[in-house]
């Protein structure tokens, strides 16, 4: 790690990943990873919550199962 130009030290990649952490529980928020079937993202795409060409963009997938989620269980935040 090399010091910024303000004389403060550079942070660590762990460390932000850390203070990112920290701040998601802060929040309320939680990281998981699932496995999505091809059916269920044809589901997404026939439900308008994915475009079709998205099929293989993880941010993407990610969005359409937030709406999903807001959708199905309600915007809480």
């Amino acid at each position: 790690m090399k010091p910024d130009p303000c004389g403060e030290p550079a942070r660590s990649p762990a460390s932000i990943r850390m203070a990112s952490y920290r701040a998601r529980r802060r929040a309320g928020l939680r990281c998981v990873t699932i496995q999505v079937r091809q059916s269920e993202l044809d589901l997404l795409v026939k439900w308008d919550l994915l475009a079709p060409e998205q099929r293989t963009n993880r941010g993407a997938i990610t969005q359409a199962v937030h709406r999903l989620l807001d959708n199905t269980l309600g915007r809480t935040w």
